[in-house]
């Protein structure tokens, strides 16, 4: 028999396009991440060499809220390791547009549940990012207050420390490399 690990969607949580995020849309990204079926037979080749998961066997919806991870082997650290795994970087992908589009790595089809929104990217020149206002997250301290409080982050890419620190203090911004 497989260990088995749970972990739950969240209730209420939305994509931008206001599309609620359920256990189906878990199955499939990690189906078409680690190919676990759901017509996705290989994994990708960047996370084939990931530990914790060459021994997932399977990932199901128990039911609309609740996914279930089956491991290959009865090891309690690997299965913490791809839990943690999973609560640190769960980044799905809308199913509808991988359909659509495939190679969802083209920004213009960035479609997610985060605080922001990327409105402007150039390759080695900047990133523009907008508050998401259908962001689901509310202030820990502040219930009443919707997060982010940030309208806007521009990152802009500076090759050279010395020159983005000099740039940080010329516009008395906050600047990361």
């Amino acid at each position: 028999m497989s260990p088995i690990c749970a972990r739950h969607s969240l209730a209420g949580y939305f994509t931008r396009q206001w599309q609620e995020v359920i256990a189906e849309d878990v199955v499939f990204h990690f189906s078409r991440l680690y190919g676990l079926g759901g017509g996705f037979t290989q994994p990708s080749p960047f996370h084939k060499s990931t530990f914790a998961f060459q021994e997932l066997a399977s990932v199901t919806a128990a039911d609309r809220y609740t996914v279930v991870f089956k491991w290959k082997i009865p090891s309690p650290e690997l299965i913490t390791e791809a839990m943690l795994d999973v609560k640190l970087s769960l980044c799905l992908e809308n199913p509808d547009a991988v359909r659509k589009w495939g190679d969802v790595s083209d920004w213009h089809h960035a479609i997610g549940t985060g605080p922001f929104i990327l409105k402007d990217f150039v390759s080695e020149s900047h990133a523009v990012l907008v508050k998401n206002h259908n962001y689901w997250g509310y202030d820990e301290r502040h219930p009443q207050n919707q997060l982010p409080y940030i309208d806007t982050i521009k990152y802009r890419y500076v090759p050279d420390n010395a020159a983005a620190l000099a740039k940080c203090v010329q516009e008395r911004s906050i600047s990361s490399t």
